[in-house]
């Protein structure tokens, strides 16, 4: 009879929602069960550098191929496994902005009070995307503080900012906000590519008897 042991799974929150639907399935077949840290992709960066020990790692692309560089990282374990587009939001209540095309979006974000995003892996995409509308130096003086770890929406519906941009999963349940759709009508392409890894040093459980 195989042994069942603990996973320590670090992983951007983007996917929790998802996680948390499938996890239970997970843990019935082979009888392990996951210990899960949730946070931002640069935060997760950061833990596996300081040399936190973990046996899977759920966090967007953009902050991978320097772990994998500095052998934090199995290369071998490398799985792009989902895609996840960002989401705009707004305060209920509030007049909805247009979103309907590129141009539509750089008026809504100029003539908002403030913006708020990440500085995850889907902030990394909004700062690219104010840079081709030619409008990133005029956000940054109007840009809502996020803390690390605090989901844009929450931001939004406090009236802390008058648009937010983040994933759409950590959109779509939040109460207080209206989400308005995708921002591919500026970017055809997904922004933001969860992948799946493997630690170079796994952590050892016991196994349970």
């Amino acid at each position: 009879m195989a042994q069942s042991a603990e996973i320590k799974l670090l992983a951007a929150a983007a996917l929790k929602d998802a996680y948390l639907e499938l996890l239970p399935q997970f843990e019935r077949a082979p009888g392990h069960t996951v210990a899960a840290v949730w946070t931002s992709t640069p935060a997760v960066q950061k833990r596996i550098m300081a040399g936190e020990a973990a046996d899977l790692v759920i966090l967007g692309n953009s902050g991978t191929d320097e772990l994998i560089k500095q052998r934090k990282l199995v290369p071998d374990s490398r799985a792009n496994f989902a895609k996840m587009g960002i989401g705009v939001a707004i305060q209920v209540g509030t007049p909805e902005p247009d979103i309907s095309s590129a141009d539509a979006v750089k008026k809504s974000v100029l003539t908002a009070k403030s913006v708020a995003y990440s500085a995850g892996s889907s902030g990394i995409y909004i700062v690219s995307m104010f840079q081709k509308l030619g409008i990133a130096d005029q956000v940054k003086l109007k840009t809502a503080v996020v803390k690390p770890g605090e989901p844009v929406g929450e931001v939004v519906a406090r009236g802390d900012a008058g648009i937010g941009f983040q994933q759409i999963s950590e959109l779509i349940s939040l109460k207080g906000i209206k989400y308005l759709g995708p921002c591919r009508r500026v970017s055809k392409t997904s922004p933001y590519i969860p992948a799946e890894f493997l630690l170079r040093r796994r952590r050892r459980t016991r196994p349970r008897r």
